[in-house]
């Protein structure tokens, strides 16, 4: 599987309060998933009302909850701490 660094770092820059990014193992494919979708695939809602996109948005949510070994949910960017990361580094290197 070939994941492009591109779509990680695309998925964490767009995360939000109210969304994660998940990386498919399977595909490769990065999927960004708001908190109002995995809601709706978790209580079942009826959909038929709804606009395509969303029904694609939470049929992908449920296919995220019913095989959660399938992706790998990505950090936020307040995860990540850039200085330990250069700290880490700069101590890697032998003198």
């Amino acid at each position: 599987m070939i994941v492009q660094l591109t779509s990680i770092i695309e998925g964490i820059e767009f995360q939000g309060l109210e969304s994660n990014s998940y990386l498919d193992l399977k595909t490769g494919e990065v999927i960004l998933i708001a908190d109002d979708e995995i809601h709706a695939a978790k209580r079942g809602d009826d959909l038929t009302e709804q606009a395509a996109w969303y029904k694609e948005a939470v049929t992908r949510a449920k296919h995220l909850l019913e095989n959660p070994d399938q992706f790998l949910e990505l950090p936020s960017k307040y995860d990540l701490n850039e200085y330990k990361i250069m700290e880490k580094f700069v101590y890697s290197i032998p003198i």
